[in-house]
């Protein structure tokens, strides 16, 4: 089956167990026991299993994006392997094939004596006995493992012009964009150098043309002007220090891992920053710099009803209600709540399309969960909603990475840093692209 066909039946089951959940909510709120722990419990779990689907759907996109170092190795034409447990058991050409990438992964932790005789030989091993050519020589996979891990300058040389891995790279950046939220919503730019970056602004949604007798002198009308800038404030990951045995040792590359690592590092407190910044030494978070809809629930303790939704969406301009980027923001907690509200004809405000590639809606418009904003609590500012084309988040150059060798020399240990400068704002002059629904006392 190909992963489009595989997707879409996923997709299917998992609009089956919305559907489910779906039914479930109805019966608990038209039934007299209400939510008790034993209701929840058990919608806990269908929410759940469908999460688990819905994870597996987005793996599978996001696998079908790009291709990995085992993706290349199993592109190759397998050869006959055997079933049994045996390795010395000889082929069969009438058997299942090679499975490269699970024959590879056996034998970079357990080494040859892991593999079949087949995998053995069709890893380079040996020559096969009936015949089959062999596809990957042991020296070519190696050489496919060793570009992995071989030193590219991408980053900053350090004393002695070392280089950082090239695979740190990619896992960096890799955990950098998928982590959070913001990454999702907002516009990313990048800038060649960190100078001050100015986004001119005006509001003259106050003024109009006026009606002119002929003969009459004309008036007046400035345009308000403005300007949003933009710094470069600098974020590390903090230093990893890794051994020279460790790096030397294993078979796997120790960088991507560690790249992986940073980049969740950094992806953190991007993501905080650009949600929830003060805008004071650090970036103008979403949420600080969104407007007040002036919408609040009833109390700190009850969630947003569908009129409360309906009128924080309300609160935006149209202007700012069309686009590809308009849609609502909050915390996980929320979405499971807004999963078990319906409308006055028991359909769920929570709408899952079964298109592939298609978002799930709330009100016909896509949201994004961030877990930097907060939960429904007293005073929490926990819903956000609007354009987020006009919140930016300017990225200097790319990432800076750090291979510190020298410093560490005495303990032979090797030390990675990568190092991040950005700053992000709303640059809508005050028009409100972005407002906030928040939770009464």
């Amino acid at each position: 089956m190909d992963s489009i066909s595989q997707i879409q039946d996923w997709r299917k089951e998992a609009k089956d167990l919305y559907e489910r959940q779906r039914a479930f909510t109805i019966e608990v709120n038209t039934g007299d026991e209400g939510w008790t722990s034993e209701n929840q419990e058990e919608f806990d779990k269908r929410v759940a299993d469908f999460k688990s689907v819905q994870a597996k759907i987005d793996n599978a996109e996001k696998l079908a994006e790009g291709r990995t170092f085992l993706d290349r190795l199993s592109d190759s034409q397998g050869v006959a392997a055997d079933d049994g447990d045996d390795p010395t058991q000889g082929p069969d050409p009438e058997k299942r094939v090679v499975d490269f990438g699970d024959a590879t992964m056996r034998f970079m932790m357990n080494g040859p004596q892991a593999l079949h005789k087949d995998e053995r030989q069709a890893l380079g091993f040996g020559k096969s006995e009936d015949g089959v050519s062999i596809t990957i020589p042991f020296a070519q996979l190696r050489a496919l493992v060793e570009e992995e891990k071989r030193a590219q300058s991408v980053g900053t040389a350090t004393a002695g012009q070392e280089f950082v891995p090239e695979g740190f790279w990619p896992s960096l950046t890799e955990a950098l964009q998928d982590f959070g939220g913001m990454a999702e919503a907002a516009r990313i730019i990048t800038t060649p150098t960190g100078n001050d970056l100015p986004f001119p602004t005006f509001d003259d949604t106050s003024n109009t043309g006026a009606l002119l007798a002929e003969n009459s002198a004309d008036s007046e009308q400035d345009v308000t002007t403005g300007e949003t800038v933009l710094n470069a404030y600098k974020y590390t990951s903090k230093i990893t220090k890794v051994s020279k045995e460790l790096e030397q040792d294993s078979f796997f590359a120790v960088a991507p891992w560690i790249g992986s690592v940073h980049g969740t590092r950094l992806a953190r407190i991007r993501n905080t920053h650009a949600t929830t910044g003060t805008g004071s030494s650090q970036p103008n978070g979403a949420v600080t710099a969104a407007s007040d809809s002036t919408v609040t629930t009833t109390n700190g303790t009850t969630f947003a009803t569908r009129a409360n939704i309906l009128d924080l969406i309300g609160s935006i301009d149209p202007a700012y209600r069309r686009g590809p980027r308009v849609r609502h923001m909050f915390s996980d907690d929320s979405l499971i709540r807004v999963m078990k509200m319906e409308d006055a004809n028991n359909l769920p405000l929570y709408n899952l399309s079964t298109r592939v590639g298609a978002p799930a809606t709330i009100e016909g418009y896509p949201f994004t969960v961030n877990q930097d904003i907060a939960d429904l609590a007293s005073t929490a500012k926990f819903w956000i909603f609007g354009d987020f084309n006009y919140y930016i988040i300017r990225m200097v150059l790319g990432i800076t990475l750090v291979r510190l060798v020298e410093r560490y020399a005495d303990a032979h240990q090797i030390g990675y840093v990568a190092l991040m400068r950005f700053d992000s704002d709303l640059v809508d002059g005050g028009g409100g692209a972005i407002k906030w629904m928040d939770a009464g006392v």
